[in-house]
């Protein structure tokens, strides 16, 4: 894979629409709950696939593990809202672009979060 920033992006945006298209035609059939789940496992096995084949251990500190536990639960509820939301929008589009908003707080937010540490000195 290339190590140019914007054309990796440029993939994974191209590959989240795709999915995102995918879902929408997956909820006619499944319940939101069952595609998330095998959309998980299956995403699960090539990861693990991946990071054997490239020699990375996949044992985590015990530093890591609260951090890991609580993206999991936002990949958790993020992952079945956003299915839920393929689900019922009218067009996938309108879905895609709400999330939108999430381009603006994960830039904002950390923004903010650093002039607050630092005004209470904890930076």
């Amino acid at each position: 894979m290339t190590n140019n920033w914007f054309v990796i992006a440029l993939i994974g945006m191209l590959s989240f629409a795709g999915m995102a298209l995918t879902l929408k035609k997956l909820t006619y059939t499944l319940d939101t709950s069952i595609i998330v789940l095998y959309l998980f496992v299956i995403t699960s096995i090539l990861y693990a696939a991946l990071n054997v084949k490239r020699g990375i251990p996949l044992s985590v500190p015990l530093s890591s593990l609260s951090l890991l536990i609580l993206a999991s639960f936002f990949a958790f509820l993020g992952n079945l809202c956003d299915v839920e939301a393929l689900k019922l929008a009218p067009n996938a589009g309108y879905a895609g672009a709400v999330k939108v908003v999430r381009l603006w707080l994960s830039h904002l937010l950390p923004i903010f979060y650093s002039k607050i540490s630092s005004f209470l000195g904890l930076a």
